[in-house]
């Protein structure tokens, strides 16, 4: 070897030192399942060969399993790096003729040997391809666990291309080491070194020097080595069966099995295994586990099996069984195992055993590899279920195989379309359980309701029956029956009149009466000569008489009813909605000539306003329902005969608003402070009802308070002919949690059990209002044939559109109506006769610049908008209180809030009417108003008489300047700002003075 070699050299172990580092992770959980079924799963009677071949494949990975970081640690190299470094410096201590020695304990121990046996060793060593030079040539740079070709200690590491059963025959004693040298010792992944003396002794130790035994042959060593390191981990009960399991056993073919699998020779099925690679070998030898089921599902899914391979598969999990169901008791508690088995699909998994799930998770395995996914067999015959799931497993073809990934694929993509566009039950069910109800889009959740609605009609329009039976009384026997016609006289048409020959007991009337009524017909005694089942069609009236030989269809009868029941109720909202209108219509315009001049009699008048606009609102409601009834375009709301179930769909549509309300403010805007929580809220509350709120619609039960039912419980236990049906209720109420207030009734059975409890009570005398009115709602639902919350939110959906939200008082009304009964001082409002004269008085031209000083309500605003709606116009008001309703009227852009006496701005044209109540006080803003006029400019305002009499000096100033001016005084009606038209009444009285400015 030259000196460059030892580079080479280098570069090759780099190369070791990453090829065994990406292997050792893979190899440790191999190895861990090639143990466990050397040790407890293969039979060797059946399969000898195949242990055989197990056995040398674990010796090539224990030697790798020993080199992993979890084997042993160092702080900078993993082990497997260190050793490969030692390695690589002995190599180069050869080139100096230095050949590193194995630091072993053995080795230690047997340091006295002679010269021969070291050449002996040294021999052997180059043999196995520990010498320098031998290992440049014999290692080569793979990526590949074939590549790895010793150990840092230099112990001969087996390969795919060298038996890892190798010896060599030493003379004289010679020491050979072997990670485990003989094939029937159990696999721990520690080092052993077999030590044969001179004598022919074989002992056995361990890599840290610990003896384990010494026989005179090597096959006694090895099973006493093995029994005492079982002993040492397992304790004596498991040395002793595995002794046990390692006597000598007869074939099948009838021959003895030898006590070591290192006397068997090498069979091809070993070597086959050894060839294909540690990963197949025992994928396809060791025990079947639920990760394997899983990686089987994703490449059944992924097609990427075969029938052969799934037919092995599936007898690697039969065979499997109680290794599965071992591993299932003692690797989960009972309650992990319960629970697996529910998964599995296991009814009976909280009564059953640990032993019993685990049996059952295991029948759930075997059923994932039946493609059928249903098995047919006769226990009878004694035929068991794994025979016949076998059976039908191994009689899977490539052809089956392709039509299960056809219909798997057909299954996928139709699982992806429910996830992404719902249609049918069954893909919302899967959108449901896959993503959940709240993932659903409105649309879509209308669309589930409706599916749902028509899967219930239709289950209810077939339990009823289409046909009428035939008459079973006995007394119909001898009896005639006769048809004659009749005449209605109050509905002016033609009857239809069935007779008997002679009189029935009551029994035989009450099956005739019922009969007839299935048939739409009735008995009728008004006239004495037309006495008898009447009918308004003869074709129902034969059907009656032929009920004494047959049964009789009455599909007809049924759609005639159906069309009845419907135009009568479209007849009826029409007429509703007329009367509604003409009430509602007779308020409003008594309104006009109310006296509102309180708060009062304000909110009186509102609350009169807001009634009959609520019934102009479903007065519209009712004509639109009505013209869809009549054209059958209402298939939900076909039941609706009364205002009253309007009403209570309405009454439920405002609940789930108020229900969707919170949601949103629970979900989107709980982290806002509440200041801003109540700005969310108002807006959301100032919305109308929309088809977002119908999923938060809930259908309404029936609920009691506790303390009333106790009450009448109390009463009605010693009551004769209520005993029976109370001591039912009280157990009914007795199921309900003692802190709970309320007691709710969801069932069917309970709510019938509440009606039949309410009616014997009504009965008995005593009070039933709290028990009527909570049973309201839902006798109205049931009436309008709505029985659950699917059918109710599809109604709903389909009352919407036609549903007119009533109007309310516009703002301005509203914003008036806030000012009545409030002190403001000064604040009299002009009655609108007094603002017309005013305006005459103005003269107001195109181009003038108009001011009114005191805009108050802006009542002369408006008159002044109205006659001349293009005049520059500007407003002054001290008080902030009217803001409001000068902002409804859209005057905030030209009113200036402030005091009038302060305002400096020139005009033409001043219409005002000044606070007169304080004296003086309109002198001061009729002299201010004057000095803002414009020459030419005129002035009209309203003022008081005070001073125009007064003899204060203040009063005889104003007259004194007033006389040197154009102006004019007209007095004004006694009790001008009183009466109808005065928002707030005084008796002052009042005058109109026009000044002009020269």
């Amino acid at each position: 070897m030259t000196r460059e070699q030892p580079s080479e050299l280098l570069d090759e172990v780099r190369k070791l030192r990453e090829t065994g580092e990406a292997l050792i992770e893979r190899v440790e959980d191999v190895a861990a399942s090639i143990r466990y079924m050397t040790n407890n799963l293969l039979d060797e009677e059946y399969h000898p060969e195949m242990a055989a071949g197990i056995r040398q494949l674990a010796r090539q990975v224990g030697e790798l399993v020993s080199l992993s970081p979890t084997f042993s640690s160092h702080e900078a190299l993993t082990p497997f790096a260190k050793q490969v470094d030692e390695f690589s410096e002995r190599c180069c201590d050869s080139v100096n003729g230095q050949v590193g020695a194995v630091d072993h304990p053995v080795k230690q121990a047997g340091a006295s040997r002679s010269d021969a046996e070291k050449n002996a060793s040294e021999e052997e060593e180059r043999r196995l391809g520990l010498h320098a030079g031998e290992v440049t040539g014999d290692v080569e740079a793979d990526d590949s666990a074939e590549a790895i070709g010793v150990s840092a200690n230099g112990v001969t590491m087996p390969t795919a291309a060298e038996p890892s059963n190798t010896r060599s025959e030493q003379n004289g004693g010679a020491c050979q080491h072997f990670l485990w040298p003989d094939e029937g010792l159990e696999p721990h992944g520690d080092e052993l070194v077999v030590v044969e003396n001179s004598d022919g002794d074989v002992a056995i130790y361990t890599a840290d020097g610990e003896h384990l035994a010494t026989e005179s042959d090597r096959a006694s060593a090895v099973r006493s080595a093995e029994l005492r390191r079982i002993g040492q981990r397992h304790g004596p009960v498991d040395a002793k069966r595995h002794e046990e399991s390692q006597t000598d056993r007869t074939l099948p073919n009838g021959s003895k099995e030898a006590d070591s699998a290192a006397e068997k020779p090498a069979v091809a099925e070993s070597q086959e295994f050894q060839a294909e690679g540690m990963d197949s070998f025992a994928s396809h030898h060791r025990p079947y586990t639920l990760d394997d089921l899983q990686s089987f599902q994703e490449r059944l899914e992924n097609q990427q099996i075969t029938a052969d391979e799934l037919k092995t598969e599936f007898r690697r999990l039969l065979d499997s069984r109680n290794a599965i169901i071992e591993t299932l008791v003692q690797g989960n508690n009972a309650k992990q195992l319960k629970a697996k088995a529910i998964r599995c699909g296991s009814c009976n998994a909280g009564r059953q055993t640990k032993a019993e799930n685990a049996a059952a998770i295991f029948h759930s395995m075997t059923v994932w590899l039946n493609l059928h996914r249903s098995v047919r067999f006769s226990p009878f015959d004694g035929e068991t279920y794994e025979d016949a799931l076998a059976k039908m497993v191994d009689e899977i073809t490539e052809d089956d195989l392709q039509d299960f990934f056809r219909q798997n694929s057909d299954r996928q993509a139709a699982h992806e379309k429910a996830l992404e566009n719902p249609e049918n039950l069954t893909e919302f069910s899967t959108f449901v359980r896959e993503l959940g109800e709240g993932q659903l889009t409105d649309e879509q959740h209308l669309r589930r309701d409706r599916l749902y609605a028509d899967m219930s009609r239709q289950t209810r329009v077939e339990r009823k029956s289409n046909s009428v039976g035939q008459f079973q009384s006995d007394q119909l026997d001898g009896l005639e029956f006769s048809v004659k016609e009749g005449f209605h006289d109050k509905r002016q048409c033609k009857l239809w009149i069935v007779q008997l020959s002679t009189r029935v007991d009551r029994a035989t009337y009450g099956e005739l009466n019922a009969k007839a009524h299935q048939l739409g017909g009735r008995y009728s005694s008004f006239k004495k000569n037309d006495a008898g089942f009447q009918f308004f069609t003869e074709e129902a009236a034969e059907k009656f008489v032929g009920l004494k030989e047959g049964d009789a269809d009455r599909s007809e009868e049924l759609e005639d009813r159906r069309i009845r029941k419907i135009t009568g109720a479209g007849q009826r909202f029409s007429a509703m909605a007329d009367r509604l209108t003409e009430q509602a219509e007779a308020t409003l315009a008594a309104d006009d000539i109310k006296l509102k001049n309180t708060h009062r009699r304000a909110k009186q008048a509102a609350s009169a306003r807001a009634g009959a606009r609520e019934a102009l609102a479903t007065a519209k409601t009712l004509r639109s329902l009505a013209s869809q009834l009549k054209e059958g375009e209402t298939p939900y709301l076909d039941g609706i005969r009364y205002a009253t179930q309007i009403e209570t769909l309405r009454s439920i549509l405002r609940r789930a608003r108020w229900a969707h309300i919170k949601h949103v403010m629970d979900s989107e805007y709980s982290e806002l402070s509440n200041y801003q929580q109540n700005v969310k809220q108002d807006e959301l509350e100032n919305r109308s009802s929309d088809a977002s709120d119908i999923r938060y619609a809930e259908y309404p039960k029936p609920y009691l308070y506790r303390g009333h039912l106790e009450r009448a419980f109390a009463q009605l236990a010693s009551t004769k002919g209520v005993k029976q049906i109370t001591a039912k209720m009280q157990k009914l109420v007795g199921r309900c949690p003692k802190g709970q207030e309320h007691v709710e009734f969801n069932s069917d059975h309970d709510i019938k059990l509440l009606e039949d409890f309410l009616g014997r009570a009504k009965a008995s005398g005593y009070n039933c209002y709290w028990f009527e009115h909570c049973l309201e709602d839902h006798k109205r639902l049931r009436a309008a044939n709505i029985h659950d919350g699917h059918e109710l939110r599809a109604a709903l959906a389909e009352l919407l559109p036609h549903l007119t939200p009533a109007e309310g008082d516009d703002p301005v009304t509203q914003a008036i109506d806030e000012l009545r009964g409030k002190e403001l001082p000064g604040f009299y409002p002009t009655p609108r006769p007094i603002i017309l004269q005013m305006l005459d008085l103005a003269d107001i031209q195109g181009d003038d610049r108009v001011l009114e000083p005191s805009a108050g309500m802006g009542d002369i605003l408006d008159a002044i908008r109205q006659r001349h709606p293009d005049v520059d116009l500007k407003a002054i008001e001290r008080n902030h209180t009217l803001a409001d309703v000068l902002a409804a009227k859209g005057y905030s852009e030209l009113t200036t809030f402030g005091d009038f006496l302060e305002h400096q701005c020139p005009c033409d044209k001043i219409v005002m009417n000044p606070p007169f109540d304080r004296q003086g006080a309109d002198i001061d803003h009729v002299r201010h108003a004057y000095e803002l006029l414009s020459v030419g400019g005129r002035l009209v305002s309203v003022m008081c008489k005070g001073p125009f009499f007064r003899s204060d000096t203040k009063s005889r100033e104003f007259r004194e300047w007033l006389n040197g001016l154009d102006h004019d005084v007209e007095e004004l009606p006694e009790g001008a700002f009183q009466g109808i038209d005065a928002f707030r009444q005084t008796g002052v009285q009042t005058c109109l003075v026009t000044i002009d400015k020269a």
